[in-house]
This record gives structure tokens, C-alpha cells and sequence, in this order.
């Protein structure tokens, strides 16, 4: 998974190829193939490790603010993390929008569950404001990233939007 994240910032998503990796790494490339199958499998497994990773780091937390402050910082602090990376932000984008079988099955499967690392225990007990804040968000932030890998909104926009579909659902379950 190193190589296949040093090549992704080296050489970016286009530019990665398999041939490469198993050199970086010493594998044999029927190794690779054997255990991942495709290109799109190999990058989308480290790339979507990355973005675990880099989602369970530890988050200053005031205990005092409100729920929706300590939510919008952990979510900031996460997303500023990840952009700080941009070629493997990229390359997990182009990943998650391959039609390659294994990746479809655990896009659909993994984005509920990346969001729930940063949670905090209220969220966490209520499940149905979990899951109604990991699907809004989830959305918001995806296509807010497409749009930004393109260059069609910048970091302030994507942000913008993630925050008001958490504002949505944090004003919805208010009444």
C-alpha cells in the first residue's frame, strides 16, 4: 500500500501504474493482480485506507461547545487533513467512480463507516442521527470533492456545503 500511495503522489492517478508499484515494492505483479484484481482495486484499497487513516486521527475536542461546533470542527480538521494531500484526494475520487465490481460493492458499503469514526459518543447513541448525518454529508462532501478534483469549486465551497447539510440535519431532528 506504500508504493501504491508514494506512486499516486508522484505520478497521480493517471500516471500510477501496477508495473510500477510491484517494483517500488518487490512484488510480483501476478502477486498484485492475484490479490486485488484490477488497478482501480489496487488504488482504491490504499487510497480508501488513507482516508481511514487520516480520519481516526485524535481531534481537540472542547467537551463544553455544542454538538453541531465540536461536529463542524472534526469534520474541518479531517477535510483540511485530506486536502492537504490533494493527489491522493484525487486519486480516492477516481477511484470511488470506477465501475470496477469489488470497489461499487465497498464504495456503497465504506462511506457510512468512514463517517462514523469521527463521531461523537451522542451521535454515536442515537442512530438514526447517525445515519441521517453520514448519508447527507456523505453526498455533500463526494460531489463537493468531484467538483474540486475538476476545478469546478475550491476547498471554501466544498466546506461550505458540507456544513450546511450538517446544519439541515442538526435543525431537522431540533423540530
Amino acid at each position: 500500500m506504500r508504493s501504491t500511495l508514494a506512486r499516486l503522489r508522484e505520478s497521480g492517478y493517471e500516471g500510477t501504474r501496477i508495473v510500477d508499484i510491484a517494483a517500488d515494492s518487490g512484488a510480483a505483479l501476478a502477486t498484485i493482480y492475484r490479490y486485488f484484481g484490477s488497478r482501480e482495486n489496487l488504488i482504491f484499497t490504499a487510497v480508501q485506507g488513507w482516508v481511514i487513516e487520516t480520519s481516526q486521527r485524535s481531534y481537540p475536542q472542547d467537551p463544553g461547545a455544542p454538538l453541531a461546533q465540536r461536529l463542524a470542527d472534526m469534520i474541518r480538521i479531517s477535510a483540511e487533513r485530506l486536502v492537504a494531500e490533494p493527489e491522493l484526494l484525487r486519486a480516492w475520487t477516481r477511484a470511488r467512480l470506477t465501475s470496477d465490481p469489488f470497489v461499487a460493492r465497498h464504495t456503497r458499503l465504506d462511506s457510512t463507516a468512514e463517517s462514523l469514526l469521527i463521531y461523537p459518543a451522542e451521535v454515536l447513541a442515537d442512530p438514526a442521527l447517525a445515519l441521517e448525518l453520514s448519508t447527507l454529508m456523505e453526498h455533500a462532501w463526494f460531489s463537493g470533492v468531484v467538483k474540486w478534483s475538476l476545478g469546478q469549486k475550491d476547498y471554501a465551497e466544498v466546506w461550505g456545503d458540507v456544513l450546511q447539510a450538517m446544519r439541515v440535519v442538526l435543525r431537522a431532528r431540533r423540530g
